[in-house]
């Protein structure tokens, strides 16, 4: 008999434990890689608003120049929905909230989320 090769009960046992692994890891890794592209598109959305307030309200906007902009300004005017979450802590924006705007070279906006 030939004692080099695997019984049949430890390759069986083997096939349930990595089973079993796949069955905890992959949910975890889908709803990871599903809270990112959440969070993409939300950050996008938000850019998208805060560039159609700044196109429409602040016209005299100077390359260089800062312009600080309250998150329910923005809600109250319809550019963003009132329940729409901070992506960075994952709070419903409050009057603490501020996006603050900077013109780049290029003519594009930096836009971060700061607390005043």
């Amino acid at each position: 008999m030939n004692k080099k090769a695997f019984t049949m009960v430890e390759l069986i046992a083997v096939f349930v434990i990595l089973g079993v692994i796949a069955l905890v890891s992959v949910p975890v890794i889908l709803n990871l890689s599903n809270d990112s592209t959440d969070n993409l598109v939300l950050k996008e959305t938000i850019q998208t608003a805060v560039e159609a307030y700044v196109n429409l309200n602040i016209t005299d906007l100077e390359v260089g120049q800062t312009e600080y902009i309250n998150s329910i300004k923005l809600i109250n005017n319809g550019y963003l929905d009132k329940e729409i979450k901070n992506p960075e802590t994952g709070k419903v924006f409050n009057s603490d909230d501020y996006f603050e705007v900077i013109k780049n070279e290029d003519k594009t906006l930096k836009i971060n989320i700061i607390k005043r």
